[in-house]
């Protein structure tokens, strides 16, 4: 299977039947001409039981998200991923607030998303920094046999987890920045599978009011940091 026209008749693993990825997986079978019914996917979880379901042959692919995927890849298993036509790019992670606390509490927001960007610089330029802080956080999160392989499993996974986030892939280089388009894409699709009778307006959930503030920093110095962290 190498194609979205190759999972015609497949079975699909979801982590269970209210997942958005089911949403994503029938928008990207019905643009390749397949047609899918809800019997199609079966609830199996993640990690190990989604992987016992693959092997056993219940299923012949999953529909997750990059995490999930991400956190089985530790044990060494290889996926080929078939990207949905025009979303494949699309990172639909945001921090929500309500129109009060964005109106009492813009200059805390602004600050917070401030410190988000900068903590983006260091994993970009410095991801092995990045991983040690996470792992100080979630020491739960260290996997593997000896620390190189750790680390190698550690850095793998994080590199698959920003993928989409990147600003190297990007024509605005700024952090933060919502890309209305795409968002409004995305509202659609639901509408278009019959999740909600209406499309919602991208500038009605999202803003990007915020995002000259979260970019008010010296982006050299904090590249500088990134690369001497020890």
């Amino acid at each position: 299977m190498k194609t979205a026209a190759d999972l015609a008749g497949k079975k699909f693993g979801v982590s269970n039947m209210a997942s958005s990825t089911i949403v994503i997986t029938k928008s990207t079978l019905r643009q390749a001409g397949v047609s899918i019914t809800d019997d199609a996917f079966l609830p199996v979880g993640v990690g190990d039981s989604a992987l016992a379901a693959l092997r056993s042959g219940q299923i012949q692919a999953l529909s997750l998200w990059d995490s999930a995927y991400a956190s089985m890849l530790r044990t060494g298993v290889k996926f080929r991923y078939i990207y949905h036509p025009t979303m494949a790019d699309f990172g639909s992670g945001m921090f929500f607030a309500s129109d009060s606390t964005l109106a009492a509490k813009s200059a805390a927001l602004a600050r917070f998303a401030r410190a988000v960007a900068k903590g983006t610089v260091l994993y970009e330029e410095n991801p092995a920094a990045a991983l040690a802080l996470y792992w100080k956080a979630n020491p739960a999160a260290k996997v593997g046999g000896s620390e190189e392989q750790a680390r190698a499993t550690g850095l793998a996974e994080l590199a698959f987890m920003t993928d989409t986030f990147t600003l190297a892939k990007k024509a605005d280089k700024r952090y933060g920045l919502q890309e209305m388009e795409k968002l409004q894409q995305y509202s659609d699709m639901y509408k278009d599978e019959g999740l909600i009778g209406a499309p919602v307006k991208a500038a009605d959930v999202a803003t990007d009011a915020l995002v000259a503030q979260a970019n008010d920093f010296d982006l050299e110095k904090v590249r500088a940091l990134a690369h001497g962290w020890k």
